[in-house]
């Protein structure tokens, strides 16, 4: 059932590519949320509306999915239907050959860069002893679900960019400016988000997970205290995958498939290799630092190749723009932490509208322009 539910999910995906092939990017928004918008509401009517005597079970879920994915999947059949009109279907074998074979990299790109952003719990179960394995997969999750749940955010900068960077590419348009004005928008936003959760991870993870009945207070903190390193090593990590929407989206947009499938072939292997030696020694922990790694280090790969390629200049003012920031949200860090005596909710509230703040006034969040930009796209 789980199966059919990824089919669903794909078949969704695809008529997003044509929406966003259309540019229609307020239809492909509505229908991007609107999955999630049915599930929650169908859980929320069986968990609390008491309609049914029996517990909740993962099978009520896993049909509660299914449901929200078949809604959504009418919906945007409809839309794409709206503006293709009427379909018909011929069978092609030549043609669907080819079709196999230009997907075949994007496919193997797909694949790869699976590996590398989820394969670290399967390793941590895999390279620690059963009686601790499990436990350390836990404490990952804890920290690596709320990465999960920000990428959507990342990956809605890339869901725009593609289309527009195709377009202007096969135009022979600049796309310089748009790639520093979308790059300085989400890495700015990135870091803020970055180092005000970081400095607050212990009381989030706190906030998020309480005391298991069979756990001491030692283990309970010992948990916390892991799943908030590993938290604020994810959220860092966060940065490099925002990068990495970024390049990869242009570089996908330029069908430079063979380069993005080698830069992702080697962040597999740099984060095989870490998991291997860093697993054994500092577990879940370890694992979080392997996957920083070789994000970083696919992200520098991506930026150095689309600067390459497309002959973008260095821009020296945006790189110590950065910088000012970075060290703006150092030093308000430093001083609430040390000088000044605040409710860790009030300092994460005050880091990020202190960081919004700095990043408007260095204009490195020009969200006005950005807009503009979209909207001409169209």
């Amino acid at each position: 059932w789980v199966g059919f539910n990824q089919f669903l999910l794909s078949f969704v995906l695809y008529l997003r590519s044509n929406l966003n092939g259309l540019l229609l990017f307020k239809t492909d928004s509505v229908i991007s949320v609107l999955d999630r918008l049915m599930m929650i509401m169908i859980c929320g009517f069986l968990l609390w509306t008491g309609w049914y005597n029996a517990s909740f079970t993962i099978e009520w879920f896993v049909y509660g999915q299914t449901a929200a994915y078949l809604f959504t999947a009418v919906i945007a059949l409809v839309a794409v239907l709206h503006k293709a009109g009427k379909l018909t279907f011929h069978w092609n074998l030549p043609f669907f050959i080819l079709i196999i074979k230009k997907s075949l990299p994007f496919a193997s790109l797909v694949l790869l860069m699976s590996f590398y952003n989820r394969i670290d719990p399967v390793l941590i179960q895999r390279l620690l002893p059963e009686e601790i394995a499990y436990e350390q997969v836990g404490i990952y999750s804890q920290a690596f679900r709320l990465l999960d749940a920000g990428q959507n955010f990342a990956y809605l900068f890339a869901v725009l960019l593609l289309p527009l960077f195709a377009k202007m590419i096969s135009k022979k348009q600049d796309v310089e400016h748009l790639t520093r004005l979308s790059f300085s928008i989400l890495i700015s936003g990135v870091l803020i988000i970055a180092f005000s959760v970081s400095s607050y991870s212990e009381q989030i993870m706190t906030m998020l997970y309480t005391k298991m009945p069979d756990e001491t207070i030692l283990q309970f903190n010992s948990r916390i205290g892991q799943s908030a390193t590993i938290f604020s090593v994810l959220m860092f990590s966060f940065v490099a995958i925002s990068s990495n929407y970024i390049f990869g989206t242009l570089l996908t947009a330029n069908n430079n498939m063979r380069i993005l499938n080698f830069v992702a072939l080697s962040g597999v292997i740099i984060n095989l290799g870490l998991n291997f030696l860093l697993i054994p020694k500092f577990q879940s922990v370890g694992s979080a630092f392997a996957g920083m790694a070789a994000q970083l280090i696919t992200a520098i790969l991506q930026l150095v190749i689309a600067v390459r390629i497309f002959k973008f200049r260095i821009n020296y003012s945006l790189i110590i723009r950065f910088i000012l920031l970075i060290l703006f949200m150092l030093t308000i860090i430093y001083t609430l932490n040390n000088f000044v005596i605040v409710d860790w909710k009030t300092g994460l509230l005050t880091l990020v509208l202190l960081g919004m703040l700095a990043s408007f006034s260095l204009k490195l969040f020009n969200l006005k322009e950005f807009i503009f930009i979209m909207k001409s796209g169209q």
